[in-house]
């Protein structure tokens, strides 16, 4: 049913059920439309009358919107969703989510994300936020036109940054403890948890941190987002910077479609983002000496944000998200994986690391003429811990130089879906930390086994204990504190415990590559 909530802004309309209270679709800043499509967020205002918070607002301009379940996209999209639980009395901790997608897709509105099941199981206030995606949130537009307050950097980090100051301002309204804020995040959300530690204009807005198969390296230097914003321009026509008005009017669909090219452009061109140790993720945060000073990770060892709790942690088998999706009904695919010979091993090995491929090799492969699979999984593993893994360890060693409380973790539960192929592959855990086992993601990748389900309830203890105590709460045995001297995480799997996340000489070799 219908509930209205006054609150310092206005009247708020949402929905009771359940022993759950819902308000979505809120501005949290003013819509970033026309002139403001490239600016920094301007702070929300009050609205007149009462609003409608029973229907997500739109979300940031992307495309394959529709295949995630995504009914609206629009550049007016800074908008948030909450959930608290009814029968408050006092405030209770706060959990704000970010949503992953790689910088250029993704939305608070997915089904995967909904907070109701964590707020009422963790007795927690869990927001979940839109931010600006691609070349409107990420894009350095200003290295080639100039007009910096016209065409800010790193908008979407700023737009987090906005919806995190909203929630210091107005969350008691809906019983949550502006005190007590943890933001969490998985892929580019923890990605962005990441970054949000190393930026000084997110200090005192959040005092705990999750972050889930990110990092906080995942960031491109000012010459290299520069070279991608002049091949964006190059796409939009817009050679002078008289033109620049060009990029206000131009419709969403336009403005996509210039993205796209300009995303096939800097690959012909070779454009790499030279700080950050994966490819294809483009359009990313930039380390402009303002917003990001430096990256997050060595502001991070540096003791800049001593005072935060931090979980971090990955997933055993992420890379096969990615490596064998295409196996389901595509033979072509398919064939090529199994067909792989170590010479076609090698090229891949080669792609992703060209000074270090040979190590790599010694490292994860090990010959098996008997299973057609072993150079996919080792081709899997490899790329799990060069883009996760690794960059997982090294933050947690950085913060635990100055924060005793610290802890990772490691999910290895092997998830029935797909027949099992997937494992503990990226974004699986998800479903599992929201207690979603019935819906699209989770019941496709999960499942509502009696094993899920135990699983997702400590997971979900853990999560809601961590941002209540800055320590995991759950079921598990003792969650071991990280310490670098003696790397222990917790394993979320068929058994749990503490576990070494890397072997030794995989982790000096990482050391090595990943500076």
């Amino acid at each position: 049913m219908e509930l209205k909530l006054k609150t310092r802004l206005g009247t708020v309309v949402g929905l009771a059920e359940e022993g759950i209270q819902t308000f979505k679709g809120i501005p949290y800043a003013k819509p970033p439309v026309a002139n403001l499509r490239f600016a920094a967020p301007q702070p929300a205002e009050a609205w007149q009358g009462e609003l409608n918070a029973t229907e997500f607002g739109a979300a940031a301009a992307q495309d394959g919107a529709a295949m995630m379940g995504i009914k609206e996209i629009s550049d007016d999209c800074l908008y948030l969703n909450i959930w608290a639980p009814t029968g408050a009395k006092k405030p209770r901790p706060v959990m704000v989510w970010i949503h992953g997608g790689g910088f250029f897709i993704g939305s608070g509105s997915q089904e995967l994300y909904e907070g109701k099941n964590l707020a009422v199981h963790g007795d927690v206030v869990v927001v979940n936020i839109n931010y600006r995606l691609g070349v409107s949130g990420y894009g350095f537009l200003s290295s080639v036109l100039g007009h910096e307050n016209t065409f800010s950097v790193n908008n979407g980090l700023l737009d987090q940054v906005a919806a995190l100051q909203w929630v210091q301002n107005n969350i008691a309204d809906y019983g949550g403890d502006p005190d007590n804020v943890t933001i969490f995040g998985e892929s580019a959300g923890g990605m962005s948890v990441g970054a949000l530690l190393g930026t000084p204009k997110a200090k005192g807005l959040f005092h705990k941190a999750i972050v889930q198969s990110g990092s906080a390296d995942h960031v491109t230097s000012p010459s290299s987002a520069k070279r991608i914003a002049e091949a964006f321009l190059d796409q939009m026509q817009v050679s002078e910077e008289k033109d620049f008005y060009k990029l206000f009017e131009c419709p969403v669909k336009d403005l996509l479609a210039g993205q796209r090219a300009c995303l096939k452009l800097t690959i012909d061109r070779g454009i790499r983002n030279n700080v950050m140790p994966m490819t294809g993720m483009t359009l990313v945060p930039v380390v402009d000496g303002i917003v990001l000073p430096q990256r997050p990770i060595d502001a991070i060892r540096d003791g800049k944000v001593k005072d935060i709790p931090l979980m971090a942690g990955s997933n055993q088998d992420e890379w096969n998200l990615f490596l064998h999706t295409p196996l389901f009904g595509n033979a072509s695919n398919a064939d090529e994986y199994r067909a792989m010979t170590d010479a076609d091993l090698q090229v891949k090995f080669k792609a992703s690391l060209p000074k270090d491929a040979q190590r790599a090799l010694e490292l994860y492969y090990q010959a098996n003429p008997s299973d057609d699979m072993t150079r996919i999984n080792a081709l899997s593993a490899m790329e799990t811990d060069r883009m996760f893994g690794a960059s997982t360890v090294q933050l947690l060693e950085a913060q635990s130089e100055h924060q005793e409380h610290t802890y990772g973790y490691q999910l290895t539960w092997q998830a029935p879906g797909f027949n099992g192929v997937l494992g503990a592959c990226h974004v699986v855990e998800v479903p599992l930390m929201f207690g979603l086992l019935t819906g699209l993601t989770g019941g496709m990748f999960v499942g509502n086994t009696k094993e899920a389900q135990a699983l997702s309830k400590n997971m979900m203890s853990a999560w809601a204990g961590f941002a209540r105590s800055g320590t995991p709460e759950s079921g598990f045995s003792d969650w071991p504190k990280f310490n670098a001297d003696q790397p222990q995480v917790m394993e979320l799997g068929a058994q749990c415990g503490g576990m070494d996340p890397l072997s030794g000489e995989k982790k000096a070799f990482w050391d090595s590559v990943l500076v």
